[in-house]
């Protein structure tokens, strides 16, 4: 017991070397993945500051994952031919019926206040029934038309990217679950490598 007491006593300085370097290796590695995601935004004073690199090239980052998904995964017109108009008029034709009758009294109030405030009740209801009939063929045809311009009329691309760039938390939270196991690779690696 005494040996050991004696050989630790007189060479520690050596022993401790390794667990030294381990922690500096993995404190390093540490700090490094907590830069490569924070902070969010730029602090300091430019060129004397910090802003983590995912976050710095969320623009780039955002474009390149939004042309990847929508030009080799998934393209709005594929997904909006894959809906069924009818469907479509189904689900909001309760709302829209709903909101038929005040619809057509702001609009014959604004296009034409006069003749509509002279018709009696009854001729009113007539047109909001006549209205709600036509509701569904306009809907289909709606439908149909946005079907053919969709490209024209939702841009998938610039909404995703500005969504993205918006919220640049989101691309830290895309990375960091995707590769979750792997940054504890490098965080555990920089003990063992140290």
């Amino acid at each position: 017991m005494d040996i050991f007491l004696d050989f630790f006593l007189n060479n520690y300085p050596y022993l401790i070397i390794p667990f030294i370097s381990g922690f500096v290796g993995w404190f390093t590695n540490v700090i490094a993945l907590k830069m490569t995601f924070y902070p969010l935004e730029y602090i300091g004073i430019r060129p004397f500051g910090w802003q983590g690199i995912i976050p710095s090239k969320a623009t780039k980052m955002a474009k390149i994952s939004v042309d990847m998904m929508t030009s080799k995964l998934v393209s709005v017109t594929d997904v909006f031919s894959r809906l069924s108009p009818e469907r479509i008029e189904e689900e909001i034709q309760p709302a829209i019926r709903a909101m038929a009758k005040q619809i057509t009294n702001e609009v014959m109030e604004a296009q034409a206040s006069v003749l509509w405030n002279s018709l009696p009740d009854k001729s009113k209801k007539s047109v909001i029934r006549i209205i709600e009939a036509e509701l569904p063929r306009v809907i289909k045809e709606l439908m149909e038309d946005i079907k053919i311009n969709i490209e024209d009329i939702l841009d998938i691309k610039s909404l995703a990217i500005s969504a993205l760039m918006e919220d640049k938390a989101l691309i830290n939270h895309i990375f960091l679950s995707v590769g979750n196991k792997e940054f504890k690779f490098i965080e555990h690696s920089g003990f063992y490598f140290g």
